[in-house]
């Protein structure tokens, strides 16, 4: 199957008409007829029903227009994205990240910078979440990637930046009994219910802390949530005390968020691979160390 075999097939369905649609696209009727049965031949049904008078679309014909028509479409739209791209990008450079107020705080920062020092650099940006995150790095899908210290860290020929360094936080309504304190300690938390991100959506470390919670609060019932943004939202409806690295909670002035009294640290940071490294790869490890260097050195509230 080519793609003169579909503008055939799809002009075809639209005029219902052997000769009018071989002069749109400047061909001989004999020839477009070809294109039609090898088509037909190639998908092991018929698309068109043919008589001396007319020509009319098969059932199956039909569906094969609905999807064929998207997908002819989405091709010539990528051949000129492409086009596009190759005429005015030397190369490319492709980031994923997870969603957190990390990101939203630093990364349009190191991207207006690195645009200034390689504006014919083609960026990418990917948003992905634990699980697909080092799949993506491994299978050398993207160059640099933002994560907290996890498993990809430990790969052979991988290098890891730290840049933050995030407190747990303990995320709770204004209206709970506990949120006019300055910090929560696990004494406070007893029997208290508590909402905990499921482990296996947790990095190691984190995975690690949440047991630890447990441990330490074993008469406190708890909930598990397959996002933050579930946890803070349950949090604030009075469900419970959602705890979490201070970066990635979800902003919001209706919760209050409280330090846990705790000396663990969660790492975020960025990562690489040290094999065949750019210079541009560096340079833009550099820019998110000195992003994250200059927030850090002077305060920054999430």
């Amino acid at each position: 199957m080519d793609t003169k075999q579909l503008e055939g097939f799809l002009n075809l369905a639209e005029t219902l008409n052997f000769s009018l649609t071989a002069q749109q696209l400047f061909v001989s009727q004999p020839t477009l007829s070809h294109q039609i049965k090898q088509l037909e031949k190639e998908l092991g049904f018929e698309l068109f029903k043919r008589t001396k008078r007319e020509v009319e679309l098969t059932k199956a014909g039909e569906s094969f227009y609905e999807e064929s028509r998207y997908l002819l479409e989405h091709l010539y739209k990528g051949v000129e994205k492409a086009r596009h791209y190759s005429e005015v990008y030397d190369n490319r450079l492709v980031i994923a990240y997870e969603n957190n107020s990390l990101v939203m705080l630093h990364l349009s920062d190191i991207l207006e910078r690195f645009h200034q020092k390689y504006p014919s650099i083609q960026v990418e940006l990917n948003v992905t979440d634990h699980v697909r995150k080092d799949v993506l790095f491994k299978d050398e899908k993207v160059d640099i990637l933002f994560t907290v210290k996890d498993k990809v860290t430990q790969l052979s020929q991988v290098a890891y930046q730290e840049l933050y360094q995030g407190q747990y936080m303990c995320v709770l309504s204004p209206k709970h009994e506990l949120a006019q304190k300055e910090t929560l300690s696990f004494s406070d938390l007893q029997k208290q219910p508590l909402i905990l991100l499921e482990p296996l959506r947790c990095p190691e470390e984190m995975k690690q802390m949440e047991q630890y919670i447990i441990t330490a609060c074993p008469n406190s019932p708890i909930t598990y949530v397959d996002h933050q943004m579930t946890g803070c939202i349950m949090a604030r409806g009075g469900l419970g005390i959602a705890i979490m690295p201070d970066f990635i909670c979800v902003p919001d002035k209706h919760i209050a968020t409280l330090p846990l009294e705790i000396k663990e640290k969660v790492s975020y940071g960025i990562v690489w691979r040290t094999k065949n490294v750019s210079q541009m790869v560096e340079d833009f490890v550099l820019l998110a160390k000195e992003s994250y260097a200059f927030y850090c050195n002077y305060g920054t509230e999430f």
